[in-house]
């Protein structure tokens, strides 16, 4: 079985659950499951034409494997500026309205 069929095998069976396993529409889940990823695939051709006729060997690409998630470094904090200084004031206050 080639990937193209398991992944239409497996899209079929997604919209056969969706509508409730419903008897004797495996004809219509399958052509409508043919059809999504042949666009998706088409679509994924267009946007990076090497990417879809050049494959890595199954070896290399990691045996079909996830790759872990790479964690970048975490980004440096600059230090806090030091907070303003309060100004002083020139000369206490007085209140004149008790004079």
């Amino acid at each position: 079985m080639t990937d193209q069929e398991k992944a239409i095998r497996e899209r079929a069976h997604a919209l056969w659950e969706q509508e409730g396993r419903p008897h004797g529409r495996h004809d219509a889940h399958w052509e409508q499951a043919r059809r999504e990823i042949e666009e998706t695939r088409a679509k994924a051709a267009t946007k990076n034409p090497t990417r879809a006729t050049t494959k890595k060997p199954a070896a290399a690409a990691g045996a079909g494997e996830p790759k872990p998630a790479e964690k970048k470094p975490a980004a440096r904090k600059k230090p806090a500026a030091p907070a303003p200084k309060a100004a002083k004031p020139s000369k206490p206050r007085t209140d004149k309205s008790e004079s």
